[in-house]
């Protein structure tokens, strides 16, 4: 919302798209710079978030290969960019992103905290 203040006057329009899972091929690109990242790196101890990476990685794995066509995040995409009306900023695109977000309306943060605790199995 800050940043939508801030740019209103230079008539820029501010819009928060939020996306649920695609199929997209994400880990296939983030392999590549993580293959090109770790040549540069010093540092070969493991990190201290290799489960959660781990165990997000594998959810998001399952989620992203049973996902809706990406073509859908486009299509959001240009209709906020297109859009008269400035509200809402924020925007969840897919069922998925919509359920996150209305359940966060009815949990407080650690009930949140513990529902994805629960979603990614740690």
């Amino acid at each position: 919302m800050t940043l939508l203040l801030e740019a209103e006057p230079f008539g820029i329009k501010v819009r928060q798209l939020e996306p649920g899972f695609f199929a997209t091929k994400i880990f296939a690109n983030r392999e590549i710079i993580e293959k090109s990242t770790m040549k540069n790196s010093s540092n070969t101890g493991a990190s201290p978030y290799q489960t959660f990476e781990e165990a997000v990685r594998a959810l998001t794995t399952a989620n992203v290969a049973e996902a809706a066509d990406p073509q859908i995040v486009a299509d959001a995409i240009v209709k906020a960019a297109e859009a008269k009306k400035t509200f809402p900023v924020h925007r969840p695109v897919g069922e998925d992103a919509e359920l996150v977000i209305k359940e966060a309306e009815v949990m407080n943060e650690e009930e949140q905290a513990a529902s994805w605790k629960r979603m990614v199995g740690i």
